[in-house]
């Protein structure tokens, strides 16, 4: 059987202001070359390893966006 997601949208949260830049945000991203976005997470201290560009794009995006700092723990 195929599950259905079920999506909830909170409207007046977020101002249209914030919502453009995020999409512009995105937009950016998706520009983007993966090889520069590695390079660029490298010299922030995040090695990436991993042949997925969606979720290398998806740590660039969350570490841009929200000034998450991803540390590797040993």
């Amino acid at each position: 059987k195929n599950k259905k997601k079920k999506m909830s949208n909170k409207t007046g949260i977020y101002s249209k202001k914030k919502i453009n830049d995020v999409k512009n945000k995105i937009k950016e991203i998706r520009k983007k070359k993966t090889e520069d976005i590695k390079k660029e997470l490298e010299s922030k201290g995040v090695k990436v390893s991993g042949k997925s560009n969606r979720l290398i794009r998806d740590i660039y995006l969350y570490s841009k966006m929200s000034n998450i700092n991803i540390t590797h723990e040993k």
